[in-house]
C-alpha cells in the first residue's frame, strides 16, 4: 500500500512547488496529467526508508511559457508628475 505524505500546495509557483512524497513498500507509479493529457507516467521504488520523492518542479516548469510585449506596442501615461 502507498500514502502519499506530502503534495504541493492548491496554489504555487514553480520556484517554491513542493515534491510528492509518498510512503511504500511496493514499486510506486506516479502518473501526471494536464487535463486529458499525459505529462508524465514512471515507476518509482521505495528507497530503505519506504519513501519515494518525485520532484515535478523541472518538468511543470517545461511546460509554462510567458509572452512578454514589444515595448513598442505599450503605451504609459504618467499623470502628476512633479
Amino acid at each position: 500500500m502507498s500514502t502519499t505524505t506530502q503534495t504541493t500546495e492548491k496554489l504555487s509557483y514553480t520556484g517554491n512547488l513542493k515534491s510528492f512524497l509518498i510512503t511504500s513498500t511496493v514499486e510506486v507509479t506516479f502518473v501526471l496529467n494536464q487535463g486529458a493529457t499525459l505529462i508524465l507516467s514512471e515507476k518509482y521504488q521505495p528507497n530503505a526508508d519506504n519513501l519515494v520523492t518525485v520532484n515535478v518542479q523541472t518538468i511543470i516548469d517545461h511546460l509554462l511559457d510567458i509572452a512578454i510585449p514589444d515595448p513598442a506596442d505599450l503605451v504609459t501615461e504618467q499623470t502628476g508628475g512633479r
